[in-house]
């Protein structure tokens, strides 16, 4: 009889600590990858947690392999030595990993998502001295994890930003926006005008998702046109009216800004533009992204509908060059150009010409949590930031979250929907 071989517990703890690892890394890139689904991102969360679970329960060895990774000092390796720490609640090594993030922007990633990542009753004692603290370092972290978590950190919020620490500003403007916080628009609005850069862009963001337009869309539309800003550009598209006209105008016109029009075309929701993406999807260069858009507006599924085409040749998103503005393409469907023309012309009158649709539907409550439960990553942030711009104050539901808070927080919302 043939017994099964058993692995020393030693190299089972390996195991769990590299695989959680590499399962952080490949997660990081999946939560803002178009082919990828709230169910996809449940099952893989699932696979993470349950590493992560195996080094706790391995207690200090687990800790010590998580540890031993930290030499490579990625964001990941030091997600899953913080995720431990918080959870087995050593002060020495919760100490230790705070101070790692202090000094090293990987370490600080990592330890941010260890913080998004854990239940909030993990956390509650560790952020509420944080809010306390006049260490802009850890008052950072303490507003990022409540924004993170949807908890409203209170007055220490507009104390922020008041603040000198720029960073913490920004900090203070985005979670202002994310959490909804209305009655601290006026100061969103004045710091339109801060010195730092960063601030001004984080100010209009926050403005906007507040329900400000105005001066806010102007400082992010300068963004979007002089520096293809990717989020200011979605912003000002998404909140529509005459800045996103402008825009658009402005990117047709510009040399390089065509793939971020493409984008913005999918954005925006308009029926009238379908027939330039199907045009565009003959183009190499853009085939995969102007699919994506057309995706976006119709609802089409083009692998579903039998809508693919085999890969053209000569454009940049041909090959896998890592960094390149194409990797979005790499993971998104070539289209065939022909069928997708047939298919859009037996509906075409489904769709109208002024219409903003999302995913085939006009745009509207019911259609963005619905495809926040059903679209892929790329559909859901669009459904999102949707969400929040007609619902100001509601906060902005965060699509890069563990998939077992974002079903969690879907179930409120649709349920608040039905109440209404």
């Amino acid at each position: 009889m043939n017994l099964p071989v058993r692995r020393p517990v030693s190299v089972v703890i390996e195991q769990h600590a590299e695989d959680a690892v590499v399962l952080h890394s490949t997660r990081t890139a999946l939560a803002s990858a178009p082919h990828v689904t709230l169910e996809h991102l449940q099952r893989f969360d699932d696979r993470l947690a349950a590493h992560l679970d195996g080094l706790l329960v391995a207690g200090e060895p687990g800790w010590q392999a998580a540890r031993a990774r930290l030499a490579s000092l990625g964001a990941s390796e030091a997600f899953v030595c913080a995720v431990l720490a918080l959870r087995r609640g050593q002060d020495r090594e919760l100490a230790a990993m705070w101070a790692l993030a202090r000094s090293e922007p990987a370490a600080l990633e990592g330890v941010q998502g260890a913080l998004r990542w854990v239940r909030p009753g993990r956390l509650e004692g560790i952020v509420a001295g944080w809010l306390h603290s006049r260490d802009p370092f850890l008052l950072g972290l303490a507003l990022g994890a409540c924004s993170a978590h949807g908890v409203d950190p209170g007055d220490t919020l507009p104390e922020a930003l008041r603040l000198p620490d720029a960073g913490l500003r920004r900090e203070a403007l985005r979670s202002a926006g994310e959490l909804g916080r209305v009655d601290l628009l006026p100061m969103c609005r004045a710091a339109l005008q801060d010195a730092d850069d960063a601030c001004r862009l984080e100010a209009a963001a926050a403005a906007v998702l507040l329900g400000h337009r105005g001066d806010a869309l102007a400082c992010l539309r300068e963004a979007a046109g002089s520096r293809l800003d990717r989020r200011a550009a979605q912003w000002v598209v998404q909140a529509g009216g005459p800045e996103a006209a402008g825009l658009l105008q402005s990117l047709s016109a510009a040399p390089d800004g065509r793939r971020l029009l493409v984008e913005a075309i999918g954005w925006s929701g308009k029926a009238r533009h379908l027939p330039w993406l199907i045009e565009l999807m003959g183009d190499a260069a853009f085939a995969r992204l102007a699919g994506a858009a057309f995706s976006a507006i119709t609802g089409a599924d083009l692998a579903e509908l039998d809508l693919e085409g085999g890969p053209l040749t000569g454009g940049p998103a041909a090959d896998d060059t890592e960094g390149d503005d194409s990797d979005i393409d790499i993971d998104l469907p070539w289209p065939n150009r022909e069928a997708v023309a047939t298919w859009y012309a037996a509906r075409q009158t489904e769709f109208g010409r002024t219409e903003r649709l999302l995913l085939g539907a006009p745009v509207s409550p019911e259609a963005c949590l619905s495809a926040l439960a059903r679209g892929c990553q790329l559909q859901r942030h669009s459904a999102a930031l949707h969400l929040a711009l007609m619902q100001p104050g509601s906060g902005l539901f965060d699509c890069t979250a563990p998939a077992r808070r974002q079903l969690e927080r879907l179930r409120e919302r649709n349920g608040a929907a039905a109440s209404r």
